[in-house]
């Protein structure tokens, strides 16, 4: 039988799973959102214009970086921590939390 997991701790456990991928992902999701943005509507705000390019996802990639620098890359981390820290940890302790009441 499998040990059994206290809630904190598989709640840690999806919270520092979901700063760590919000972390490494957030770039492909800045860039994912500037094209998204850019191609809503023909009236695209001037920032998405400016680092939105016609040569796709490399592109919008690299003229992110040329404009705002590295960092820039990062724009818009604190909502994408505020939203996935605690929803990965709530996932990690509900899934946890059923297996162990199923598989009992």
């Amino acid at each position: 039988m499998a040990q059994k997991k206290s809630p904190a701790a598989t709640f840690v456990a999806g919270s520092v799973s979901g700063t760590l991928s919000t972390l490494l992902l957030q770039p492909l999701d800045l860039v994912k959102t500037r094209l998204q943005v850019a191609g809503a509507t023909p009236y695209a705000t001037t920032i998405a214009r400016n680092a939105c390019v016609p040569g796709g996802m490399i592109a919008t990639f690299s003229a992110v970086v040329q404009h705002e620098k590295l960092t820039g890359l990062w724009r818009g981390l604190s909502p994408s921590l505020s939203r996935c820290v605690p929803g990965v940890g709530l996932y990690f302790t509900t899934l946890t939390s059923l297996q162990q009441s199923i598989c009992k």
